[in-house]
């Protein structure tokens, strides 16, 4: 016979006790009494037992006596009342987080005619941009997963190496997805097609357009066709030519004069006409930041005089 009374001051003690303690003193004394305690169950029949252990189950694993034992079950429920809290307030911080990143505005960065700027992003990936470009990036696109930035115009860039998180770069005609290279990006919205010559490295190129992608190895040239998706590639003799503009340089290598003439149009943002147009080609440095030496250079190449017109448009003849 069990003295009541005796049993009662007893389960006193043992709640003062668990009230006491903290959740995780306790659940290391239910640990050990389960694992090294000794219980009298000699007063209990078989069957008592029995049905003991099919009510402990069904409480627990809502009748399933097949599924892990009772105390592997309340360890679980004691680790999820530990680990919920701390999920919570990290998930808390990290939406907190985030916010702060999306109250920042981007950062734009843009260069008027004739002038050339160099940009250190976060990373550390630094941009050589030309005139009229911009760049544009948002912490909570530049700081997460991968690193994407907006572009438009031209510019050289070297990214910093970072295997977990892609550098990526949006135009209007194509997306170029590297790690860690050097490279010359040239893709303005006006324009019809896109171009990007690799140094060293390695990227990935996609078309806007179609979806195509070409992973692209030094020394290639992927021009861009931003109507149909096309890439071409070339494999052009003096790769660096295509970032001479940073020297302030324009190099042409067996290049049909009417390009030429094209380009120094749209550089110097002027009307000029060239009489009786030879249809060779032309080999030679213009720079980009003097008109009229461009113009002397092409005058003589062709035997002919610059005249100013009268309306402002330039004539060789």
């Amino acid at each position: 016979m069990i003295d009541s009374t005796n049993y009662k001051d007893s389960l006193l003690k043992e709640r003062e006790h668990v009230n006491s303690i903290s959740d995780i003193e306790l659940s290391a004394e239910m640990e050990k009494e389960w694992n090294e305690g000794s219980f009298d169950t000699t007063h209990i029949s078989p069957a008592r037992m029995e049905d003991i252990k099919e009510r402990i189950h069904g409480q627990i694993e809502g009748g399933n006596t097949k599924s892990k034992p009772w105390h592997m079950m309340r360890w679980m429920q004691w680790a999820a009342a530990i680990l919920l809290p701390v999920c919570v307030v990290g998930m808390i911080m990290m939406w907190n987080e985030n916010r702060h990143y999306a109250d920042i505005p981007a950062t734009v960065i843009t260069t008027a005619e004739g002038e050339q700027a160099t940009v250190t992003l976060p990373d550390g990936t630094t941009v050589v941009m030309n005139s009229m470009s911009r760049l544009a990036y948002s912490p909570t696109s530049f700081c997460g997963d991968s690193r994407n930035i907006d572009f438009n115009g031209e510019a050289y860039c070297k990214v910093a190496k970072d295997k977990k998180r892609p550098f990526i770069i949006n135009t209007s005609g194509m997306a170029v997805e590297v790690l860690g290279t050097e490279f010359n990006m040239l893709d303005r919205k006006t324009e019809a097609t896109a171009e990007l010559a690799l140094v060293e490295g390695s990227v990935r190129l996609t078309s806007l357009k179609s979806g195509r992608s070409y992973t692209m190895e030094p020394n290639d040239k992927a021009i861009v066709d931003k109507r149909s998706g096309q890439i071409d590639i070339e494999h052009p003799d003096n790769i660096h030519d295509t970032y001479a503009w940073r020297e302030k340089a324009m190099v042409y290598r067996d290049i049909p004069v009417s390009t030429v003439l094209s380009d120094i149009k749209k550089k110097y943002a002027i009307e000029l006409e060239m009489t009786a147009t030879s249809h060779g080609n032309f080999t030679g440095t213009l720079p980009s930041n003097n008109l009229d030496e461009a113009l002397r250079i092409i005058a003589t190449t062709y035997d002919k005089e610059v005249v100013r017109m009268a309306n402002g448009k330039y004539m060789l003849k």
